[in-house]
């Protein structure tokens, strides 16, 4: 499957994971990570770089900084920079 074609889906992970558990609950940080490197696949950076902010901003107040997803999403981030 394209990446452009998972989008869509992933986005309604996010939306399903947020309204049935809340924004903040430890499953949303992991399916909105999912949605940033289907973004960053399709080849839109600008929009990977921000889904993968927020989401990391939401995995150090979820998880915290040391938590092995709020890890893989500052890994994420630094992909999707070129770092």
């Amino acid at each position: 499957m394209p990446e452009d074609d998972s989008i869509p889906a992933r986005q309604a992970a996010v939306d399903l994971v947020t309204r049935r558990f809340g924004a903040d609950h430890r499953e949303t940080p992991k399916a909105r990570n999912l949605l940033g490197f289907a973004l960053h696949r399709a080849g839109r950076p600008e929009e990977a770089e921000r889904e993968q902010r927020t989401t990391l901003e939401l995995c150090d107040e979820v998880l915290g900084a040391r938590h092995p997803i709020t890890s893989s999403c500052r890994r994420g981030l630094q992909t999707i920079q070129g770092h």
